[in-house]
């Protein structure tokens, strides 16, 4: 809580500002993640991973990703925890994320994917925002997503009173926004 992580990664190794696991009842909140461009594969702002457990919650943090890869994974906030209680995460700040070399690479703001049975998934009151992706000299057939929700199995889901804007995807041909 409270942490500032920046100037982190720049290398060809996957790349973490916050990674938490074999934790039970983890919280993640008011902290600044700042990654410059520098890493040429899969990069991280906050990742959850699968060995942990109980509530989770990622609160009021800020979070800046940037890549030089070109056909990696790039996320802000990532969860692949199998939480079977509650998952908040709420009142985030996602803002000035660039991956301007992407040609297959995938940028998720927010991505849950592994909550189970039990589990009430709540995504409120985020703002992603700034986000570059591509350039004019790059073909890209990569994804974008805000808010992406996929695998696992919560019980309820709910997405509310999230800010998405001002997301820019540039000279790409065969690219999806969500």
């Amino acid at each position: 809580t409270g942490n500032t992580v920046s100037n982190y990664g720049g290398a060809a190794t996957t790349t973490y500002g916050i990674y938490i696991n074999g934790q039970s009842a983890p919280k993640i909140e008011n902290n600044n993640v700042i990654l410059g461009a520098g890493t040429t594969t899969t990069a991280y702002g906050i990742n959850v991973a699968s060995a942990c457990h109980g509530y989770l919650k990622i609160n009021a943090n800020t979070v800046e990703v940037s890549s030089s890869a070109t056909a990696s994974q790039l996320t802000a906030i990532n969860n692949l925890a199998p939480i079977n209680t509650t998952l908040d995460i709420t009142n985030n700040t996602i803002q000035n994320c660039a991956y301007t070399t992407a040609t297959s690479g995938a940028f998720q703001g927010i991505y849950e994917q592994a909550a189970t049975t039990g589990c009430t998934v709540n995504i409120t009151g985020n703002t992603i925002s700034g986000l570059n992706y591509g350039s004019a000299s790059t073909t890209s057939s990569g994804s974008t997503y805000g808010i992406y929700v996929t695998g696992g199995s919560p019980t309820s889901v709910n997405v509310n009173d999230n800010i998405v804007h001002d997301n820019m995807t540039t000279g790409t041909t065969g690219s999806t926004s969500y």
